[in-house]
């Protein structure tokens, strides 16, 4: 798949994965798996792609795990059923075994009572212990919004407010719309368009919706 010291061909590359599969590696599984759900030497299967990386998920490959949880979660067409459950158990399994994107998607499990009882507790838990190695911002985010209207915490703009400068030092364009909301209705900082705009375009810019919509707005 990498084409090193060889001309790239992808079919052969899954040849070889197969052939490592059958002698037991793990990597390989995932590997098929990957092809499978990408279309990587193969007509993609999403179908199949499941079958390879649970079968990656059950001997220990956190990395299969969480890609089984992902297709539970999002469900594809006539292929797999969504299935909230599924992408729980999975998703909690990656997570406890210190995968970061699993325990960010386990903490919006929580949050939204996706195939779980929803428990804001236990949303603040995973998102807190995954927020400063989550590259994306998206915990420090969703923290900061718990904490603006009190979801599972006692309500606190100000504390909203830090959480979504965390996540905007990260790049993260729902926090800057969020920062931009909060400057411009005076929530936990002084009333201030300057700053509002500063914010919306910041999440503009990166192709968020409703920063450009607050954008427009304040023109």
């Amino acid at each position: 798949m990498h084409g090193k010291g060889v001309p790239k061909n992808d079919e052969t590359a899954l040849g070889w994965y197969m052939k490592a599969a059958e002698n037991g590696s793990v990597n390989a599984r995932r590997n098929i798996g990957v092809c499978y759900r990408d279309g990587i030497g193969t007509k993609q299967s999403y179908r199949e792609a499941l079958v390879w990386f649970t079968r990656g998920a059950e001997n220990g490959d956190v990395d299969s795990q969480y890609n089984t949880a992902v297709l539970y979660n999002v469900g594809y067409q006539d292929e797999i059923e969504k299935d909230y459950k599924m992408a729980y158990l999975w998703f909690k399994i990656a997570a406890e075994n210190d995968h970061v994107p699993a325990q960010y998607a386990l903490g919006l499990l929580y949050h939204e009572g996706h195939g779980i009882s929803q428990d804001y507790s236990k949303a603040l838990t995973w998102f807190t212990r995954v927020a400063d190695r989550d590259k994306t911002g998206g915990a420090y985010n969703n923290i900061g919004h718990m904490y603006e209207k009190g979801l599972g915490v006692v309500p606190d703009y100000k504390k909203a407010m830090g959480f979504y400068l965390k996540a905007s030092y990260k790049g993260n364009s729902t926090a800057n719309d969020n920062i931009g909301q909060l400057f411009e209705n005076g929530l936990g900082v002084l009333k201030d368009d300057t700053e509002a705009i500063e914010y919306y375009k910041k999440s503009a810019e990166k192709g968020n919706k409703s920063g450009q919509l607050h954008l427009g707005i304040m023109y």
